[in-house]
């Protein structure tokens, strides 16, 4: 019985916890923009609602999310689980998930652009590869080999949830160097500057790729020079009230030539898991083809 009460109090708690670092961080003045009190401010202006309720609606989804992700990891596992070829193709669609998670991410965008007619590919990382440029080079060659000659001309689209949309943006810029016909990339809180949990996350877990996404981060900066202004559609779904990118700033501070949407109250799990944001991402994709 013990058991049941310890993982009924550490399914909640460790959600409330990720929201009073968040709290926290909004509260202190906004390393972003002079003359805001704080990143609540901001935030406030830019979502057009106080933040208190949205807090407390991202905290539900974040419970709600911790159970869905447990259950569904186990199918990120089978390895024939992670594509979907369709013919003929309106297009592939390249997904790479976020740090500690697998394919499984994609449930619901991989069984979406299925029905639309895409084909689809996961990629996939593990916490303790080396860093994020080396996750990019092995990735970029397992890609080319891939896609080949074959695909060169079919449109492809690249998703990437958290770290999986800086290695999305990253391979995108890369295909179409190498005269890929990409069409956009496609990013789901992900963060651009990183984020000030990243050494807490890295110490807990001894993943060394964490360190990649720490806030301020060398390899972040570089990163962000190859994202400027790419040569095609660009686009970061971000919610005001993610629990694990923090400061909140380095999702909304896109790189050159991105646009933004923004989200009702996540958290930053269940952006992956909500019906209308994946119903907005296929939207946005079969705008581009």
């Amino acid at each position: 019985m013990w058991i049941v009460v310890l993982i009924l109090v550490l399914w909640v708690l460790i959600p409330a916890l990720t929201y009073v670092f968040y709290w926290y961080e909004v509260s202190t003045p906004s390393c972003f923009h002079e003359g805001a009190r704080s990143e609540k401010e901001v935030l406030e202006r830019l979502f057009d609602r106080k933040l208190k309720r949205s807090v407390f609606l991202s905290l539900l989804s974040s419970i709600v999310a911790l159970p869905i992700v447990t259950i569904t990891y186990p199918f990120g596992m089978i390895s024939k689980w992670w594509s979907v070829k369709t013919t003929p193709s309106k297009g592939t669609i390249i997904f790479i998930h976020g740090l500690f998670h697998n394919p499984s991410a994609a449930l619901l965008l991989k069984r979406a652009f299925a029905k639309r007619g895409f084909s689809f590919i996961s990629l996939s990382h593990c916490c303790w590869e080396k860093s994020l440029f080396d996750v990019f080079n092995r990735m970029d060659r397992e890609l080319e080999e891939t896609l080949g000659e074959d695909l060169r001309s079919e449109p492809i689209i690249l998703i990437g949830h958290s770290l999986g949309g800086l290695l999305a943006g990253l391979l995108g810029c890369s295909l179409s160097d190498k005269g890929y016909n990409v069409k956009g990339v496609v990013t789901l809180g992900t963060p651009f500057y990183g984020s000030r949990l990243a050494p807490l996350i890295a110490g807990l877990s001894f993943g060394r790729l964490a360190r990649s996404v720490m806030f301020g981060s060398e390899e972040l900066a570089e990163a962000r020079k190859r994202l400027d202004s790419p040569n095609f559609k660009a686009v970061q779904f971000w919610s005001p009230t993610d629990n694990m990118v923090l400061p909140p700033a380095s999702l909304y501070q896109t790189p050159k030539g991105w646009d933004r949407v923004t989200l009702s109250p996540l958290c930053h799990t269940f952006v992956l898991f909500w019906p209308g944001v994946v119903n907005r991402v296929v939207r946005t994709v079969e705008g581009w083809i």
